[in-house]
């Protein structure tokens, strides 16, 4: 089953975790695939083992990976400031009484 919303792999993005992931469901809106995780085609497994042995073997890609994906997971999705988000776009969007 896909995940509509990416919601599994933002919070591992938010807690620094390199994310290896399929590009089924929404998770490339979240994942940049080489930037802020790892993305395979969601039917081939031999790429997801690639991945993931590629990020067990690469510490520095790991953190870095980790590091940029909690960057923009608190840029992106980050609750308050997506109600904020949402309240401007309504508030601008007020017709005045």
């Amino acid at each position: 089953m896909d995940e509509p919303f990416a919601a599994v792999p933002i919070e591992a993005m938010s807690c620094g975790m390199a994310v290896v992931a399929t590009t089924a469901g929404g998770t490339p809106e979240a994942i940049v695939d080489g930037e802020t995780g790892l993305l395979v085609g969601p039917d081939d497994p031999a790429a997801l083992a690639r991945a993931l042995l590629r990020l067990a073997a690469d510490d520095s890609l790991r953190v870095r990976l980790g590091e940029q994906a909690a960057r923009v997971a608190r840029e992106r999705f980050d609750l308050d400031l997506y109600v904020d988000r949402l309240e401007a776009y309504y508030r601008a969007r007020l017709v005045p009484a």
